[in-house]
Order: structure tokens, then C-alpha cells, then sequence
């Protein structure tokens, strides 16, 4: 039966507290983040288990002890950090997971008609200010991001490639800039033809549109086609697929 999670030991905490001073500072200066260990298996359909990354609610600090009240706490792979990962990697894992804690910040606001609006872009995407939003009491209000491309980026310019899914990621972004540059169509095996030399969208072969580069359309070619223009040394054949690394949690 799996034990309930416990509270890290102080030596984790102590690690957690130092990237978060060298590299989230003072960006979490305020935010208060603990670290507990679940009983849970490294790796999960054959992926590596990152753990997870939650927000108290205000519901939840009711009940904490009034000298440690926690914004964030997470949640980390007792056999992952103890049996897959090095000392560098660990604290390359809690760097990742305060990476995905952030404040919430107010809109800028522009005035019509007496009425003040966000200020958005021309993709609807708001413009914010450098003000945190508050509570009542005049805390900070915090939030998770998604463990997503961003994320993973910000902690790769820190930490660089240091497991075996960013591995993998890097294999197939260096696979997909070396094809760019020989201008040759991609067919990943799941059916969507992308043309390396442009930006748009390109009709795929079950009638799906995905971004080309150069914001043009692409005609496609057949299986048939595509065979013979292999055959006569006029295109090379690429057949990959990559997975983005993803967490259960995405609250």
C-alpha cells in the first residue's frame, strides 16, 4: 500500500531555498514554497515522473501552522531523486518546479469611451503591468503555470540538457533546423506534411492543417510521389515523431 507524502528534510529544503535565491529572486522573494516526497515510481508508462507543483488555496492555509504558511508545495518522485538523479540534476528538477510558480500581475488599461480596457494585442493577448495582484490582506496572489515549452526552456538556459526527455527533444529540434536548412519536406509518422522552408499552414495528407514556415500553402504529394522523387534522389525521406514531456498536474 503506498505511503502518504512526507515533508522533505532540511537538506532539500535548504537546496530549494538556495536556487530559488540564485535564480528566482526577487521574482519569488515573497512566496513561501515547500517540499514533500510521495511514494511514487520514477518513471510512469515508460516517462520520467517530474512530480508536481500545486498552489495553496486560502482554504488550505487555514489549516497550516501560523509561523509556515506555504504558497506552493512540491511534489517530488521519492525513487527519482533518491535512485535516478544526480546532485546537479536535482536541483536542476526544483529549479524547473519554481520556474512554474509565478505571481499574477494587473493589466495595463487604456481608456474609451470612459471605460478602461486592457491593453491587448492583435492576437487578443493582454499586455501586463510590472503590479502584482493582491489579496485582501495584501498578499501576493500566486499561480501554477503548465509545465510546457516555456517552462522547459527558461530551466534549460539554467541547467542545459540534463535528462533523457530534453535529450531527445534537442535530437529532434537539431534533426528539424539541419532539414530546414536542405529545404526538404517533413512527413512524420503521423500523417502531416510540413515544408521545412516556410512558416503557414500546409493541408496534410488526412485533410489537417499545421504551421509552415514562410506563411505560404504547400501542395502535397502522394506516397506514390514521394517514392519515386526518393528513388530519383530528388528528396530524402524523414520519418520522425516526438512526444513533448508533460506532467499530470496542469492547474
Amino acid at each position: 500500500m503506498p505511503k502518504c507524502p512526507w515533508l522533505a528534510n532540511s537538506a532539500v529544503f535548504d537546496l530549494m531555498e538556495e536556487v530559488k535565491f540564485k535564480y528566482h529572486s526577487p521574482r519569488l522573494e515573497l512566496a513561501k514554497v515547500a517540499v514533500c516526497f510521495a511514494d511514487s515510481k520514477p518513471f510512469v508508462k515508460g516517462r520520467f515522473n517530474w512530480g508536481k507543483t500545486l498552489k495553496f488555496s486560502p482554504l488550505n492555509k487555514l489549516f497550516q501552522q501560523h509561523n509556515k504558511i506555504y504558497d506552493f508545495l512540491i511534489i517530488l518522485s521519492t525513487d527519482a531523486w533518491h535512485e535516478v538523479l544526480t546532485g546537479d540534476e536535482r536541483e536542476a528538477l526544483l529549479d524547473l518546479h519554481l520556474t512554474r510558480c509565478v505571481a499574477e500581475f494587473l493589466p495595463n488599461f487604456i481608456e474609451e469611451n470612459g471605460k478602461k480596457k486592457p491593453i491587448k494585442d492583435k492576437w487578443g493577448r493582454v499586455e501586463y503591468s510590472s503590479d502584482m495582484k493582491l489579496d485582501e490582506e495584501g498578499n501576493p496572489i500566486w499561480k501554477v503555470l503548465p509545465l510546457d515549452l516555456p517552462v522547459f526552456g527558461a530551466n534549460v538556459r539554467r541547467y542545459g540538457i540534463w535528462c533523457e526527455d530534453l535529450a531527445t527533444f534537442k535530437e529532434a529540434v537539431d534533426l528539424g533546423l539541419t532539414k530546414e536548412k536542405e529545404g526538404i519536406d517533413f512527413m512524420p509518422q503521423n500523417g502531416f506534411s510540413v515544408n521545412s522552408g516556410g512558416g503557414g499552414f500546409s493541408p496534410g495528407y488526412r485533410g489537417m492543417l499545421i504551421p509552415n514556415a514562410d506563411c505560404s500553402f504547400t501542395a502535397n504529394y502522394s506516397e506514390e510521389e514521394r517514392a519515386a522523387m526518393a528513388l530519383a534522389g530528388k528528396e530524402k525521406e524523414i520519418a520522425s515523431s516526438f512526444e513533448i514531456p508533460e506532467s499530470d498536474d496542469h492547474n
